[in-house]
C-alpha cells in the first residue's frame, strides 16, 4: 500500500481539511441554533418582564382600594331614610325665616354638598368626610332644642351614621387583608417565573459564549 507524504500533497491532508472544514461549519450551526435560542429566550424574559410590570399596576390598583363608594353607600343610607331630605339641602335661613341662623351655625353643611364633595374627589381622608356627616347633624341640634322634631331626627341620624360606619370600616379593613392575601400569592407567583426564566437566560448566554470561543 503506497504511502503518501505531506509533500506530496497527501491524501490525509485532503481528509483533515475537509473535516476542519466540517468542523467549522457544525461550530457555525451550533452558534446559529445556540443564538436563535437565546433572542427566542430574551424574547421571553421580555415578555415576562411586561407581565411583572402589568402585574405591579394590578397589584397597586389592588393596594389603593378606593373606599369612596363605601361612603357614598352610608351616605345614600342617610339620603334614602324617611327623614333624610331634611337634612339633605343647605338650610335657607330667608326661605324659613331664620334670621339668627348664621349666628348660631358658623360652619353650615348638609348632605347633599356631602354628596357632591366626595363625587368630585374633594375629600382626601376618611377624617375629612366623617367630619361634614357629622358636623351636619351637630348644626341640627345645637339650632333646634332637644325634644323638637328636628333635633330628635338629626340624633337619630347621626346614630345611624356612626353604625354605618363602624360596620363599613370592618368591612373595608376585611376586604384589604384578603386583598393583601392575593396580592401576596400573585407577586410570588410572578418572582418563581422570573426567577425561572433569568436563570434559564443566563444558563444559554453562558452556552453562547462558549461555543462561540470554539469549546
Amino acid at each position: 500500500m503506497k504511502s503518501f507524504s505531506r509533500e506530496e500533497g497527501s491524501i490525509g491532508d485532503v481528509e483533515m481539511d475537509g473535516v476542519a472544514e466540517y468542523s467549522d461549519v457544525l461550530i457555525d450551526e451550533d452558534v446559529d441554533s445556540t443564538l436563535s435560542h437565546y433572542f427566542a429566550e430574551h424574547a421571553n424574559i421580555q415578555e415576562l418582564k411586561k407581565k411583572i410590570n402589568q402585574i405591579n399596576g394590578e397589584i397597586k390598583v389592588k393596594e389603593d382600594i378606593d373606599p369612596k363608594s363605601k361612603y357614598l353607600d352610608i351616605l345614600r343610607g342617610l339620603q334614602t331614610h324617611e327623614n333624610g331630605w331634611v337634612f339633605d339641602a343647605p338650610v335657607d335661613p330667608m326661605e324659613l325665616g331664620l334670621d339668627d341662623y348664621f349666628e348660631i351655625v358658623e360652619k353650615p353643611m348638609d348632605l347633599g354638598t356631602i354628596q357632591k364633595k366626595l363625587e368630585t374627589g374633594t375629600y382626601h381622608s376618611l377624617g375629612h368626610f366623617k367630619s361634614d356627616v357629622r358636623l351636619t347633624f351637630e348644626n341640627a341640634m345645637m339650632y333646634n332644642k332637644e325634644g323638637t322634631f328636628v333635633h330628635e331626627m338629626a340624633k337619630e341620624l347621626k346614630r345611624k351614621f356612626e353604625d354605618d360606619l363602624k360596620k363599613s370600616t370592618k368591612q373595608l379593613n376585611r376586604e384589604r387583608i384578603e386583598n393583601s392575601e392575593d396580592v401576596h400569592k400573585m407577586l410570588e407567583d410572578a418572582k418563581d417565573e422570573r426567577d425561572a426564566a433569568l436563570d434559564q437566560l443566563s444558563r444559554v448566554e453562558g452556552g453562547a459564549k462558549l461555543v462561540g470561543q470554539g469549546k
